[in-house]
């Protein structure tokens, strides 16, 4: 009797020929709630930590909720700075298996600041409980911060003749990057081709109107035509030429342009990219 008192205290069924483990599965205490079931967490995560609006990939939140039955999920997502609510996904996962959504650092169609951001998940079973956080770290892996441009020379470089230098019948409407011919250049922000051509003072040159901005960049000296065609898509941080001293050029470099909407040659105006050059020259 003793030993069978000790087996019921482990939680051991014990029937009239032996002993079998007692099914977690449909056996209930008192309360209703399942004898040994699994309380009901959350994993999650986003990554990569450090986004670039308008890139290929953006950022990607994971989730997953174990131990439960039928759960609905909100996740929100917000900017750290004034806990700015910026869009809300719901979702009905089937089982405990990861679960993905992907944002673009779009919303309504503008382009979002660079910041902080963080995504918050909660969830809930059938009976209107909330779902647990498996763990207190995951408030630091569901967050990231946002840059909508990156700086587009990816290697040794130093800042030459900027906008306004005086030219031969007209001034520099640009921002002269010194690099070493070769050196990768990317997309600053992600967009349209508008133009992919070579002409006597730009050599080869590329002209991307860049998503949700209104802006044009201009990229020319390329040592060789960029092979993205007019009309296509390219992304931020996507790889677009390398730095070149086509056309009329007396150092190997980057001639870089801004232009305001409706953008270059077709009503906008160039204007002085120093200060934003310099600014994603800091993190990129």
């Amino acid at each position: 009797m003793r030993r069978q008192n000790l087996l019921a205290a482990a939680g051991i069924a014990v029937l009239a020929g032996g002993f079998q483990a007692a099914a977690n599965a449909g056996a209930t205490t008192s309360g209703g709630a399942k004898a040994g079931a699994i309380p009901a967490t959350i994993d999650s995560s986003a990554s990569p930590s450090r986004v670039f609006s308008a890139s290929r990939g953006g950022v990607t939140f994971r989730y997953r909720v174990r131990g439960a039955g039928p759960v609905s999920v909100q996740i929100r997502l917000y900017r750290r700075s004034g806990n700015s609510l910026i869009r809300t996904w719901k979702r009905h996962p089937k089982d405990g298996g990861w679960h993905t959504i992907h944002w673009d650092g779009s919303a309504h169609g503008k382009a979002q600041p660079d910041g902080h951001y963080v995504f918050r998940l909660e969830g809930r079973m059938a009976d209107g409980s909330r779902v647990g956080r498996a763990s207190q770290g995951n408030a630091g892996r569901n967050s990231f911060t946002l840059h909508k441009f990156i700086f587009p020379v990816r290697g040794s470089h130093s800042y030459g003749d900027g906008f306004g230098a005086p030219r031969a019948g007209h001034i520099h409407e640009g921002q002269d990057v010194l690099a070493s011919c070769g050196t990768p250049l990317l997309a600053a922000r992600g967009g349209t081709v508008k133009h992919n051509a070579y002409q006597s003072a730009a050599g080869n040159y590329i002209v991307i109107t860049m998503q949700d901005t209104g802006l044009d960049a201009v990229y020319a000296h390329l040592k060789h035509p960029s092979h993205h065609p007019e009309g296509s898509r390219v992304y931020t941080g996507q790889r677009i030429g390398v730095v070149g001293q086509t056309g009329d050029a007396t150092a190997c470099h980057l001639h870089f342009e801004l232009w305001s909407s409706p953008g270059w040659y077709s009503g906008g105006h160039p204007f002085d990219p120093a200060p934003d050059h310099h600014a994603w020259d800091r993190y990129s």
